[in-house]
């Protein structure tokens, strides 16, 4: 590997010198900030664009309509990755990965 992908907060406990004394850059991104504008599902009703389409697709299938539930809370930012995984799936975490790297950010 030569280049370590990291969030923003890692430098506060990581060793910045023993990445660069192996050789290996250290790229930081700001995800969290940028999921806070654009967040993932966690029961809010909110879904991202794969989501979207599987429950059409569903809706369309079963000839229902599907209601947003009620007393949805707000995105919480700053989670580990495992919410996502337990909230979107393999498929919607790759989506927001896409998104951000299509973001530029």
């Amino acid at each position: 590997a030569t280049q370590y992908l990291a969030g923003v907060g890692s430098s506060n406990y990581e060793d910045d010198n023993a990445f660069l004394h192996a050789g290996i850059k250290i790229v930081r991104h700001d995800m969290g900030a940028w999921l806070n504008a654009h967040p993932y599902d966690q029961g809010t009703g909110q879904k991202t664009q794969v989501q979207a389409q599987i429950q059409v697709q569903r809706n369309q299938e079963a000839s229902e309509l599907v209601m947003s539930p009620e007393g949805a809370t707000k995105f919480t930012g700053g989670l580990s990755v495992v919410d996502a995984l337990m909230h979107v799936g393999e498929k919607g975490i790759l989506e927001l990965f896409e998104e951000f790297h299509q973001s530029g950010q």
